[in-house]
């Protein structure tokens, strides 16, 4: 991994960061794929929420181009503004969306809301249930299609699980629906 740099992604690469996964992320994500999903505003959102906790991981080659990143954040229970936040994004979109007769984002996140409860994701209930006080809450793994199959999503994996460890958190969390995710 020496042809690559590594560093905590900065908040001035959030825009670089949303384009990367809406041209590396987005086309090929099975759930994203099948749902017609692009970069909007829930989507950019969650982008800039990984890049402001301070954690996400991005790998450039030699030219400074951004071929990888994995987007994380070391989650405590006492973060309410992010739990009631997100517990109150997934339930108000979906309202937001049937009201104002915006059927396919509608169908989209209810589907999408569907797999997260039936795959019991749910970070915040796994304070408990593990008894820790930090988790990392890995969000997303990507790479540039013109690197995949040669290491670096094993290598952000690592890298951020040694961020982690160095910062307290005792587990993981991860949801994984890629064939590159094996």
């Amino acid at each position: 991994m020496e042809e690559y740099t590594f560093k905590i992604i900065p908040r001035s690469y959030k825009p670089k960061i949303k384009q990367f996964v809406a041209d590396n992320f987005m086309p090929d994500e099975p759930i994203m794929r099948s749902l017609g999903m692009s970069m909007n505003y829930m989507l950019g959102a969650f982008c800039d929420d990984a890049v402001n906790n301070g954690h996400s991981i991005m790998a450039l080659d030699g030219d400074g181009n951004i071929v990888g990143l994995r987007l994380m954040e070391l989650v405590t229970p006492d973060m309410w503004l992010a739990k009631y936040g997100s517990k109150f994004r997934w339930w108000f979109v979906p309202k937001i969306a049937w009201t104002f007769r915006m059927k396919k984002l509608y169908e989209r996140y209810k589907v999408y809301a569907c797999i997260a409860r039936r795959l019991e994701y749910d970070i915040w209930a796994l304070f408990e249930e593990l008894n820790c006080r930090k988790i990392l809450a890995a969000s997303l793994l990507v790479t540039a299609k013109s690197v995949r199959g040669k290491g670096l999503g094993a290598e952000l994996v690592k890298r951020g699980e040694t961020r982690a460890r160095e910062n307290g958190c005792e587990w993981s969390a991860v949801i994984v629906t890629g064939i590159y995710s094996v």
